[in-house]
């Protein structure tokens, strides 16, 4: 999951090192203007930037690449998130393919540690809400658990509803604050 930011990070820094320079080395130069007029089509000159894919891509590419890894990432955080119920702090099945695959990372990864965070919306009181949250997010834990994550590698723990995920106190917002979040 670290890997898209890395990604971007890489393509960006490497973008920069390609535009930021002020002055080239002769050498530099000759190497550019080889690998522009090997790149070029029709009468456009593309920029071109050497990528970790062990190829040289154009600008509009790599901006394209970084594009996707934003929108990827912003996906892996959806499925980080598991929604309950209200009230509730069973795991439905909409959401045990989601529990299923970080299990599969963490089985994968022994070194790496898992915390479960439990949230609850703002109906009830903060004892009461900080109870359900627990038991939402042990609820995630024990699924993992039998799916073969040792225990030590997944702490569960409850915010109750300190930490909303969106204010509000219509049905939609309490909706998205009912919920586990998985993070590394």
């Amino acid at each position: 999951m670290k890997m898209i930011p890395r990604l971007s990070t890489l393509l960006l820094a490497t973008s920069l090192g390609l535009f930021g320079c002020a002055t080239q080395s002769p050498e530099s130069k000759k190497e550019a203007s080889t690998t522009a007029a090997a790149t070029s089509s029709s009468s456009e000159q593309k920029t071109v930037i050497e990528s970790n894919l062990g190829r040289t891509i154009s600008q509009p590419e790599a901006l394209n690449i970084v594009k996707t890894a934003d929108a990827d990432s912003d996906n892996l955080k959806l499925r980080d998130i598991v929604y309950f119920d209200f009230d509730k702090y069973d795991v439905k099945a909409e959401y045990r393919g989601i529990v299923e695959s970080h299990a599969r990372t963490l089985r994968a990864s022994p070194e790496v540690k898992a915390r479960i965070e439990g949230h609850t919306d703002s109906i009830g009181s903060s004892e009461y809400n900080l109870a359900l949250g627990q038991r939402r997010s042990e609820a995630v834990r024990k699924m993992m658990v039998i799916l073969g994550v040792p225990e030590a590698q997944v702490e569960a723990v409850s915010f109750g509803l300190e930490r909303p995920a969106v204010p509000g106190s219509d049905a939609a917002s309490r909706a998205k604050n009912r919920r586990a979040e998985i993070r590394y």
